[in-house]
């Protein structure tokens, strides 16, 4: 997300850093996502906003609590992600 908004030097920090774990999340939430395991992909998706709190990690939040019919949750982080965006 940060390289394609030419964030680059911010991007390559989060990625080189070892305490992140930003990659394994990201990609293990979407994986989940397809699997439709909701509830492994809001794991994985809430590690990565502790690291990443951007709109497009909220965004993410959203859409899995939507899926899992929890909607004033979903609504919440919805609406924080177009507040900070």
């Amino acid at each position: 997300i940060l390289a394609d908004s030419v964030e680059i030097p911010k991007a390559i920090e989060i990625l080189n850093n070892p305490q992140s774990k930003f990659i394994d999340n990201f990609t293990l939430g979407f994986i989940s996502a397809f699997e439709e395991d909701w509830k492994s992909a809001l794991e994985f998706f809430k590690e990565l906003v502790q690291h990443f709190d951007v709109p497009e990690t909220h965004y993410l939040i959203g859409c899995v609590y939507f899926q899992l019919g929890k909607f004033k949750r979903a609504t919440r982080h919805l609406q924080k992600a177009v507040e900070v965006d």
